[in-house]
């Protein structure tokens, strides 16, 4: 189950934009593990910190060097004023495939229990080498529910596309199977612009079934990263304007509390 023992995830990844019409879908997987003890999935084909077949690695997250990047969620979290001591924190992010990485976006989730969500750190990541994270939560602890949308300003350029205006509306649903996350772009004019969705299907993370994804979707991560190239084609060929990239924003972390 979600945060007791690593986990992999079958997943369906989707994205409509709604003007220009645009959709489509693709399946990648995704590993669940517990932050705290990646040392948990070194397992052949899978690798720690060091270079293989598949790998994770601390620095493609938070600070992005070798520290454990778990301390750098909980120094996130704990600046907003969220207590990490007692809950189990789970990132759910795609390894390195023979050395190459791009997650457009990994999720910290810190987690009661298995389907009890407490926080999110949604961790964003453009095609220019920079990184922006959105923390969500209530301000008063409670858990975020299935039917509750969270909403965050956008501060961050991702694609070329899309100008940065408007907000993201994230929604988390956590299941013992599986779980779903969606994320609606707004405009200014509080219109959804870009709608996408995560969905994916837990099973027990050993050598078997880790072979056995690493087989089902090989290159994985070369994969997105051509599909987000592809996108970006058939966008130009219906003339949808390309908007220069902008300078970062000056803070790496926007927060969210209702």
């Amino acid at each position: 189950m979600l945060g007791r023992a690593p986990t992999l995830m079958a997943s369906s990844v989707w994205h409509k934009r709604t003007s220009p019409l645009n959709e489509f879908s693709y399946q990648v997987y995704y590993l669940a593990l517990n932050a705290r003890a990646a040392e948990e999935i070194a397992q052949f084909p899978m690798r720690v910190n060091r270079r293989g077949l598949l790998s994770y690695h601390d620095r493609d997250h938070g600070y992005r060097s070798d520290a454990p990047a778990y301390l750098w969620a909980e120094e996130v979290l704990a600046k907003a004023g969220i207590a990490t001591r007692d809950a189990a924190l789970v990132l759910v992010t795609m390894p390195r495939i023979l050395g190459y990485v791009f997650n457009p976006v990994s999720f910290w989730l810190l987690l009661e229990n298995p389907t009890t969500l407490r926080a999110v750190i949604a961790e964003v990541n453009n095609t220019f080498g920079e990184t922006h994270s959105y923390v969500l939560a209530h301000a008063d602890g409670r858990a975020i529910e299935s039917h509750e949308r969270l909403v965050a300003s956008k501060h961050f350029h991702v694609s070329p596309f899309l100008n940065i205006e408007g907000d993201y509306i994230f929604g988390f649903r956590l299941q013992d199977e599986g779980m779903v996350i969606t994320i609606d772009h707004t405009n200014a004019a509080g219109e959804i612009v870009l709608k996408t969705s995560l969905a994916g299907h837990f099973m027990p993370y050993t050598r078997q079934h880790l072979w056995r994804m690493c087989l089902k979707f090989p290159l994985v991560t070369l994969k997105v990263i051509a599909l987000i190239h592809y996108q970006a084609l058939c966008l130009m060929a219906k003339k949808v304007r390309y908007k220069r990239k902008p300078k970062p924003p000056n803070h790496q972390v926007t927060l969210w509390r209702s």
